[in-house]
């Protein structure tokens, strides 16, 4: 029996209760400043709490936060868990699959200046 293929998705298509571990922030500086300070960064685990609306409640630990639709849709993640819901390559479409660089000059290391 073969595994499902898993690729990064926007975290916002994680159905509720999914675990996934944040693999790329798709946004600049003060995006990845403003996650930094929710104590969220690269290589975190986190659990969809409740989706309400675009956005999204999550939890980081026994910490839970509420992101707006604009970041969750920056936040690629992949998810961890193989639950009934959880998505595979077979549910996802290429629109899905991320395939745009960082702009010139941005880092994706939280925390790095350039």
């Amino acid at each position: 029996m073969q595994q499902p293929v898993r690729h990064p998705l926007p975290l916002d298509r994680l159905p509720v209760g999914a675990l996934g571990r944040v693999i790329e922030i798709r946004g600049g500086r003060g995006l990845i400043r403003t996650l930094l300070g929710l104590g969220l960064r690269l290589g975190s685990e986190i659990r969809v709490e409740q989706h309400r609306g675009r956005g999204l409640v999550v939890s980081a630990g026994s910490t839970r936060i509420a992101l707006g639709g604009g970041i969750v849709e920056k936040l690629l993640v992949m998810p961890l868990d193989a639950g009934p819901d959880a998505p595979t390559a077979a549910t996802m479409t290429a629109v899905d699959l991320p395939s745009e660089e960082l702009p010139a000059g941005e880092s994706s290391e939280p925390g790095v200046s350039p």
